[in-house]
Formats: structure tokens, sequence, C-alpha cells
């Protein structure tokens, strides 16, 4: 039995209902049950659920398909650049233009790139195709609010923010 509370904390965590994380969200709320031997849901229980098992280790294992996904249609070349992209959205909330410009020019340097700026538009470009990131209030935020999580969760701890780093 779920409590009202409980069912929105999910949607709410969720954010977006993509059907094979709600699938993984209640897989693993149902074996918190089994293991718990409850069959009340409680929001507290969920949030414990999403904490350690979405944003943990099972989660990692679940969803690290996104990361290889992005390194095989982007290319490792340019791959350190994506995971700037995406964990400075995840840490800050959004990715502004200046976040992006101060990432391009930084990996310019650091990784040789060529046309840094045309290289970020067609990153975000693929990001936006698949829906990892939507564009909201002239920045990029992520669609799925369990994706920002987890992607904060796997690069977010030693991550610097775009605004704290020097500019050359």
């Amino acid at each position: 039995m779920f409590e009202d509370s409980a069912i929105a904390t999910m949607i709410a965590k969720l954010g977006v209902c993509i059907p094979y994380h709600v699938q993984l969200f209640f897989k693993e709320v149902y074996d918190g049950c089994v293991l718990q031997r409850t069959t009340l849901v409680t929001q507290a229980f969920v949030e414990q659920i999403y904490t350690t098992k979405m944003l943990g280790s099972p989660g990692k294992a679940a969803l690290s398909h996104l990361e290889e996904r992005l390194q095989q249609v982007l290319g490792l070349d340019c791959y350190p650049l994506v995971l700037d992209l995406l964990t400075e959205t995840a840490v800050t909330g959004s990715l502004t233009s200046t976040a992006i410009q101060i990432l391009c020019q930084e990996h310019a340097t650091t990784h040789s790139i060529d046309r840094p700026q045309d290289l970020a538009r067609d990153i975000l470009s693929v990001l936006q195709h698949d829906g990892y990131l939507q564009p909201q209030d002239g920045a990029f935020v992520f669609v799925s609010n369990l994706i920002r999580d987890w992607w904060q969760a796997q690069h977010g701890f030693y991550f610097v923010p775009a605004a704290q780093r020097r500019q050359g």
C-alpha cells in the first residue's frame, strides 16, 4: 500500500516518467519492501530507496548505458567536454551560455579541439535529441530529474563549476 505522499515523491523524483526508469524505481521499491517485510510504502521509504538504490550502485549498474551511449555517438575525443557540460548542468542546475563558453575555451586548450563552439553546438544538439537536456529560460536543464541526480552523484563530487574556474 502506497501513501499518497510516497506516490507524489516517486513522480517528483523521476521528473519525467520514462518507462524504464519507472520500472526500475518500482522494482527497487518492491525489493525494499520484501527485504524489510513491509507492505506500507511511505515518503521516507521512497526517499531512502531513491538515494541508496537509484543513485547508488544498483542505479549505476542500470544507468551506466547513458555514458556508454554518449561515448559511442559523440566519440572519445569530445567525451571530456560532454562530461563537463552535463556535470555543469547537474551540479549548478542549468547550463548557461557563459558556462558553455568557459568550458569550451578550457577544452580547446587542454584537448586541442578546433572550433570548440561548433563542437559544443553539435554536442548540445545530440543531448537535446536524445532527451538529456532541454532549453529553459535561456539555458539548458536536464529533462529527467533522475538522470540529473544520477549524473551529479556519479560525476559531481570533485567538479568545479565553470563560474568558479579561472578564465585565461
